[in-house]
């Protein structure tokens, strides 16, 4: 649903081909959310209430974001 809004927006929903995991946790390095070099997440805990938080264990964190890219790679390019 969410992909269907962002295409009636005209706005991407499949990454650049030559994007990669790498490149995208470098985007997310610069994001202004990074405060001395840890990223803080917003997360929903549920409608209504999201939490703003910078613990969680770094490699779980590029664990899950590498295996989502790369899901929804597979997905919307085929």
């Amino acid at each position: 649903r969410g992909s269907r809004l962002f295409q009636r927006a005209g706005l991407p929903v499949v990454p650049p081909q030559e994007m990669t995991e790498d490149n995208f946790l470098e985007h997310m390095a610069i994001d202004k959310k990074v405060i001395d070099g840890r990223l803080r997440l917003v997360l929903l805990r549920q409608i209504g209430e999201a939490v703003i938080t910078d613990d969680y264990p770094q490699e779980v964190l590029q664990a899950t974001l590498v295996a989502d890219y790369r899901a929804l790679v597979d997905q919307l390019r085929g």
